[in-house]
């Protein structure tokens, strides 16, 4: 067997949740945003564009704010 053989475990996930969803998403290849969806992926693109790399492990316990980038 090969990699290509094997779901991933988030594709499991969703089955589990709904068999229904995962249907429409993973074999009709229908997927319709929502709210929570949308501010995602403009948070990420957000994100995505920083060019700056990241900052040490310690910067960020001396800073205090545990580790959030978003």
């Amino acid at each position: 067997m090969t990699q290509d053989d094997y779901l991933p475990a988030r594709m499991l996930n969703e089955f589990t949740y709904c068999p229904r969803l995962f249907y429409y998403e993973h074999v009709e290849r229908i997927f319709v945003h929502n709210k929570e969806t949308v501010e995602g992926a403009i948070g990420h693109k957000r994100v995505d564009g920083q060019q700056e790399g990241l900052p040490d492990p310690e910067e960020l316990v001396d800073s205090g704010d545990g580790g959030r980038f978003c």
